[in-house]
């Protein structure tokens, strides 16, 4: 059967992941199609849970490619298909870190910087937390809940 090359790089996507599943968590009683097993892991693993529907369509999909007795081309994949299915394979085989996602330089205050000051700087990032150094030495977090608490004792006074 004649296919697209987006059909065959997303048979060569789903074939990666099958690899990577049976690896992962073996089948415990011989081979599992490719349903089960994302069934099975996904019980237990809150990354591959999230893909799950993705992944059970993407299976589905592969089995009307591959599975088709007619010999004739009865699914094409589209380009924006095979993009999605990549972006399955990298967020399962290499996940984002806290790292990854964390700000790099993150705005920061330190102990003798007046209060105001640091709720214009939030207010304007829509910060809900900024650590506070002294010397270079963490000493805390000025967050929305402390500064809610600061104000309410302010006003009792």
């Amino acid at each position: 059967m004649d296919t697209s090359p987006n059909t065959n790089e997303f048979l060569a996507i789903y074939d990666e992941l099958d690899k990577y599943f049976r690896t992962l968590n073996p089948p415990k009683d011989g081979y599992e199609d490719f349903r089960i097993l994302v069934l099975r892991i996904a019980k237990n693993n809150r990354l591959i849970s999230y893909y799950k529907e993705d992944l059970l369509l993407y299976g589905r999909l592969r089995n009307a490619i591959a599975h088709n007795n007619d010999k004739q081309i009865i699914a094409e994949v589209f380009t924006n298909v095979v993009e999605d299915f990549k972006k399955v394979l990298n967020g399962i085989k290499k996940p984002k870190t806290n790292y990854d996602i964390a700000i790099k330089n993150p705005y920061q205050c330190k102990l003798e910087d007046n209060i105001s000051v640091v709720i214009k700087e939030m207010s304007k990032n829509n910060y809900t937390n900024v650590p506070v150094y002294k010397n270079e030495e963490f000493q805390g977090i000025v967050s929305e809940y402390t500064i809610t608490k600061w104000a309410a004792q302010s006003t009792e006074s």
